[in-house]
């Protein structure tokens, strides 16, 4: 039996580019693609904003390498009639999605991956140590590997290991149409309609694609041709000018998480999808590879590890999807102009005020306790001091700057905030704080649960 390193199913954007940084590592790595490719859109975009964040692991220049420059005009139809274009800056990337993952994949082939195309995984053990797949010309092979990494996409595969549903936001389809537009074929646009959003994205070539994202209830009550067709009678901007449109792609585009008790790392849309409005998908795919090659050059050295950072990384796409769930909410707030239509009145949430700044004494939740938390450091993880709440999972060593340990201690008694502040200023790690940082620190505990209202008639020491 053949053994790797590691073995990733799924060779999307996720999987080709967590294969090409653990070959970069060193590691040997099984990349198995069952070829079942299908983008909501043809084209896809990176914004530059994304350059930052994923410049140091060399992720922007391998995605560079498969897209071109996005040269396009950029505007929105959101909150008003009115188009309302998007002031030049720096470019980002054009993604031809087809081209794009098998440029990616060629990448990681030529660093040295095994490459199996149309493979399709039966089963796994239960052990995660190894799987069975059958290959495209139907024979059937069983790997062994150290450590096994799915990123399959928004298409779960429950039938491979034990998948739990965590979150799940509002259910929503997406159909993609094609068709010319001499107009509007250099543009991207996002326009908001009663049914839903648009998504319009030019091919620089006289046409384009336009995706719609709607409520999956309102599909299954008016059909979705009668649908499709009054959301395009409703469009005022590129989508309106677009000829002998042609549904080239229907989908499920709903946002989840999704864990796993099997000793295997999700990774990708296969942990978490986020809102498509954060239009940030395959930012958010090439940021998880980073994430997920951290892990398991981590557990390559420090095998015990291993359950500790798969909760690692899993709580980190957990707070990705919540961070991207907040943003999309925001921006879906700013469209007021069709509050009762479905779509939107099944998404606008009324925004909660904040929760008043306690007056009372509190004190450390009993479901939290001082635990090794592991924080990023270069390429891998380090254990430091921290705390995990023993119910949800979560688990941090600071709040911006500030260490959450000395924090939680001062309200190992029943305090107020202000009391706690001024404790807490008895420990050297606070007291070259501001205390005001130190005050907030202690607000953003309570306004996670990590610290409770103390029992009537408990006092402080």
């Amino acid at each position: 039996m053949t053994r790797y390193e590691v073995a990733i199913v799924g060779g999307g954007p996720a999987g080709s580019a967590l294969a090409w940084l653990m070959a970069r590592s060193g590691a040997s790595v099984l990349l198995l693609d069952d070829g079942r490719h299908r983008p909501s859109a043809p084209r896809e975009t990176l914004l530059a904003a994304a350059e930052a964040g994923l410049q140091r692991a060399g992720l922007w220049q391998f995605a560079a390498a498969a897209a071109l420059p996005d040269a396009f005009q950029h505007g929105a139809i959101w909150g008003s009639d009115e188009l309302v274009w998007r002031e030049p800056g720096q470019n980002g990337l054009l993604l031809q999605r087809g081209a794009f993952d098998e440029a990616l994949r060629i990448a990681a082939n030529a660093e040295g991956v095994v490459r199996i195309d149309g493979a399709r995984v039966q089963t796994i053990d239960a052990s995660g140590e190894a799987l069975t797949f059958v290959a495209a010309d139907g024979r059937s092979h069983t790997i062994a590997c150290d450590r096994l990494v799915l990123a399959t996409g928004r298409r779960p595969r429950s039938d491979l290991v034990p998948l739990q549903e965590r979150h799940r936001g509002p259910e929503t389809a997406a159909f993609s149409l094609c068709g010319t537009s001499e107009t509007a074929s250099h543009t991207a646009v996002v326009e908001a309609v009663p049914q839903g959003w648009w998504w319009w994205i030019g091919d620089g070539e006289g046409g384009g694609a336009a995706t719609l994202l709607c409520c999956m209830q309102e599909v299954a009550e008016c059909g979705a041709r009668p649908l499709l067709a009054a959301a395009l009678a409703a469009a005022r901007g590129p989508v309106a000018q677009l000829r002998d449109p042609r549904l080239v792609h229907a989908t499920r585009a709903t946002a989840r998480v999704v864990e796993t008790t099997a000793n295997v790392l999700l990774c990708g849309d296969a942990a978490a999808t986020i809102d498509p409005l954060a239009s940030q998908g395959v930012e958010k795919a090439l940021a998880a590879a980073d994430h997920a090659a951290a892990v398991l050059r981590t557990a390559r050295d420090h095998p015990a590890w291993w359950p500790t950072l798969r909760e690692q990384h899993a709580r980190w796409e957990r707070g990705l999807f919540a961070a991207h769930a907040q943003t999309s909410q925001a921006f879906l707030a700013r469209e007021t102009r069709f509050v009762e239509a479905p779509f939107w009145r099944r998404r606008l949430v009324a925004a909660s005020p904040p929760p008043p700044v306690p007056r009372e004494r509190l004190q450390v939740a009993a479901e939290v306790v001082e635990s090794e938390v592991f924080v990023r450091a270069g390429d891998q993880f380090a254990p430091v001091a921290g705390a995990r709440h023993t119910t949800t999972g979560d688990a941090m060593s600071h709040i911006g700057y500030v260490p959450v340990v000395p924090v939680l201690r001062a309200f190992a008694q029943p305090r107020t905030l202000a009391e706690a502040t001024a404790f807490a200023g008895h420990d050297a790690r606070l007291f070259v704080l501001p205390p005001q940082v130190v005050y907030a620190a202690a607000v953003v505990l309570h306004q996670q649960g990590w610290l409770k209202g103390a029992p009537s008639g408990a006092t402080s020491h």
